[in-house]
């Protein structure tokens, strides 16, 4: 699991634009746990949607090189999320910018012995200077 939210995270400080908000927070629904990572870039284009969990996929192919990406880590989150029992989505926010999240079934245990479900939000801005 760590290495699916490693890869939502790393995503959206590589993608997002300088100066972009990035936020990360989960949630627990019943006993499902929904981790979103999200931005108020300018999120994906219409037509990437679709492909966005395919191997390879990147939104914008000259950029994404230039910033190293391999189209990967979207795939990585999904395949992590379908072995256990789960799904990744990627949508835009109505306000703007762009929304990935990893949805698991049954991972929160709210049995007495267990925990509660809590959910933990943080917000960060970067800069290009904090990219060097």
């Amino acid at each position: 699991m760590g290495e699916a939210v490693d890869n939502l995270v790393d995503n959206a400080l590589r993608f997002a634009p300088s100066g972009t908000s990035i936020t990360i927070s989960a949630r627990a629904v019943g006993q499902d746990l929904t981790v979103e990572v999200s931005d108020s870039g300018p999120g994906f284009p219409e037509q990437f949607l679709p492909h966005a969990f395919e191997r390879f996929a990147r939104p914008d192919s000259s950029r994404a090189r230039r910033d190293g990406g391999a189209g990967l880590g979207l795939a990585i989150v999904s395949a992590i999320a379908h072995a256990h029992g789960g799904r990744a989505e990627a949508r835009n926010r109505p306000g703007g910018g762009a929304l990935v999240a990893l949805v698991l079934p049954g991972a929160v245990d709210r049995s007495p012995s267990g925990h509660t479900g809590t959910a933990t939000c943080a917000t960060t801005s970067r800069s290009r200077a904090e990219e060097r």
